[in-house]
């Protein structure tokens, strides 16, 4: 391709963007001290973010084409990589065996593990979008009431319930992930050989014409 025209300007303005981003990021280090940052001391829950941390990686499947499947799985072994010194920390048949901790790697883990076949039957080879749609760029989402908070959320959780809880916050956001998740049929499907643009009925089959009998005569 020829060098110049509206797609190299294109992409000089996105580099032009990220280096004036760069610098921008530069500018306030150099003159403000570093924020406090949400990192934890060893030995607490630096597993258990790494696991989160890892396995939250799983959902650039969205941006994969043709396999995204294998990015979810991907990132399943490495977060149970993580969740794994998790459970041998507080492995079974020890003193320092935690349900609690087991329940949380599980539950992690399942809902990771849950986004597979999903796409296997909905997005195979990556997003399956509505060519009937409208245009992505003009899409308003209508907006969803938020979850009222529970009485006993507000209160602080015992920290030998953590784990459970955790587990158990998780299993509603698979529930509500999956809820929200329109299912694709075969009439959004417009690849399909077996798509109509109307739900009309096949025309009948015509009847057969019954014979004449002939007759033979001596």
């Amino acid at each position: 391709a020829a060098m110049g025209g509206a797609e190299l300007a294109e992409c000089s303005k996105l580099v032009g963007n990220a280096w004036a981003a760069q610098r921008a990021f530069l500018v306030v280090a150099s003159q403000c001290k570093k924020a406090a940052g949400k990192a934890c001391k060893r030995g607490d829950f630096e597993h258990h973010y790494k696991t989160v941390s890892e396995g939250l990686g799983a959902l650039n499947w969205l941006m994969i084409e043709p396999q995204p499947r294998e990015m979810i799985e991907g990132q399943i072994g490495a977060a149970d990589y993580s969740a794994n010194k998790i459970r041998i920390k507080f492995k079974r048949n020890s003193d320092a065996f935690d349900a609690n901790q087991h329940a949380f790697c599980d539950a992690f883990k399942k809902l990771l593990t849950d986004l597979m076949p999903y796409t296997k039957a909905h997005h195979l080879t990556g997003v399956a979008w509505n060519f009937k749609g409208g245009d992505a760029a003009g899409f308003k989402a209508q907006p969803t009431p938020a979850p009222a908070a529970s009485a006993a959320a507000s209160q602080p959780a015992a920290a030998a319930g953590a784990g459970a809880d955790l587990a158990a916050e998780m299993a509603k956001l698979k529930d509500n992930a999956a809820a929200g998740l329109k299912k694709v049929t075969k009439d959004m499907q417009t690849w399909r050989k077996d798509f109509k643009a109307d739900d009309a009925p096949p025309p009948p089959k015509p009847k057969a014409v019954p014979r004449p009998v002939v007759v033979k005569t001596k």
